[in-house]
């Protein structure tokens, strides 16, 4: 029982008391509350993202340093590559044509190489979509395909050519795809 002059609760203008135990369950509240929101959070986290950017990171770690020989090579091959990822020309804005245009450093197209590609989502791994380009016989260093893709918006365009050498080039494009016009890269 408190009396009316308790010197530990605080009574407000209208009657009303903050006690102790006032105080213990507003923080318990507050604090419950905050835990419950992180826990909603970490829930939809983990459900929405596997956690894998790379499926065999720990393999790539270890040989480092053969990805770095790998890169200084690239760059001395001179190799470039425009992408360009226009509307395939129906009503149908998903269905796009993906043309890319391969040239060396002084600017001659590079021809009968092996493409490798893919459209990978940054959101989500089961939207990615291989590409299949093959060479168009009427222009030289123009490798072409078609492919629907589920969505528009962020996309990566995972790129490696080789040619008859074993010369090897990989990238990644960073693309937005809009409804209508040219992809950004």
């Amino acid at each position: 029982m408190t009396r009316k002059d308790d010197p530990g609760a605080f009574r407000s203008g209208r009657g009303w008391r903050v006690t102790g135990r006032t105080v213990l369950f507003g923080m318990l509240a507050f604090f419950g509350i905050v835990f419950f929101a992180n826990g909603v959070m970490m829930w939809m986290a983990a459900e929405t993202f596997d956690g894998l950017d790379e499926p065999d990171a720990y393999r790539r770690g270890v040989h480092y340093n053969e990805r770095l020989r790998e890169a200084r090579a690239q760059r001395k091959l001179g190799w470039h590559f425009d992408l360009e990822v226009p509307p395939a020309g129906s009503d149908d804005t998903l269905e796009r044509m993906v043309e890319l245009r391969a040239h060396d450093r002084e600017g001659r197209p590079l021809v009968r190489l092996g493409v490798k590609a893919s459209f990978r989502s940054p959101v989500n791994a089961h939207e990615d979509r291989p590409v299949v380009l093959a060479a168009d016989p009427r222009a030289p260093g123009l490798y072409r395909a078609r492919v629907r893709l589920p969505r528009l918006g962020k996309w990566q365009f995972a790129l490696e050519a080789e040619d008859a050498a074993g010369h090897r080039w990989r990238g990644i494009f960073d693309l937005y795809l809009k409804p209508a016009g040219r992809a950004r890269s």
